[in-house]
């Protein structure tokens, strides 16, 4: 919402695409976001599991979640995304949990050919204790993996048992809550990661 309410001031927003989620969902929790978009005219699109997005070597696929999604935990609706350019892989997994995040895994496994292991994962919901399962560590197997969270936030993110997980299948891990924003250049065969703070 902030982003389309600052667009005056040079962000610039085309199209805003939001998950494919049931009638009543769109209808109110997708409601405020929608409208905003209208306001600014920007089309809205929708999104589910098996649609993607290919721009010349740049191939986004929609691993999450399925079409008409029902939930009272808006979480479980969070769009993932596998993206690949190249030979660099990545996965961003925005707030998915519980039921949502295991049918995501379950669809990686069932098409593990098409969707090879991670270059780098966005780990869901912050670095919750219960999210990124070592099953699902076990068949992405990121080398590098982002964590989204704010410093000394009062859910203690990222948990301990995830960093554990983390360090267990040998991914390296950057913080935003050590190193600020973490942007990770790719050519599409070499990966580089650059954090705000050194």
């Amino acid at each position: 919402l902030e982003l389309m309410r600052q667009s005056s001031y040079g962000v610039r927003i085309k199209s805003l695409i939001l998950p494919d989620a049931a009638r009543q969902i769109k209808e109110k929790e997708l409601s405020e976001i929608r409208k905003t978009a209208e306001a600014y005219e920007i089309p809205v699109y929708y999104i589910s599991r098996g649609d993607n997005i290919t721009d010349k070597k740049l191939r986004i696929d929609c691993v999450g979640p399925g079409q008409g999604i029902e939930t009272e935990e808006m979480n479980e609706i969070s769009t993932v995304l596998y993206l690949r350019y190249g030979a660099f892989t990545m996965l961003l997994t925005g707030d998915v949990t519980g039921d949502a995040e295991r049918e995501m895994t379950d669809y990686l496994e069932e098409n593990r050919t098409e969707f090879p292991p991670l270059t780098v994962l966005k780990a869901a919901h912050h670095g919750s204790r219960y999210s990124t399962p070592e099953e699902f560590l076990e068949l992405t197997m990121p080398d590098y993996t982002v964590i989204s969270a704010g410093k000394n936030n009062r859910y203690g993110h990222p948990h301990a048992e995830l960093l554990k997980r983390l360090e267990d299948e040998g991914s390296q891990v950057y913080g935003t809550m050590e190193s600020g924003a973490v942007t990770i250049y790719t050519d599409g065969e070499r990966v580089r990661a650059e954090t705000f703070l050194e």
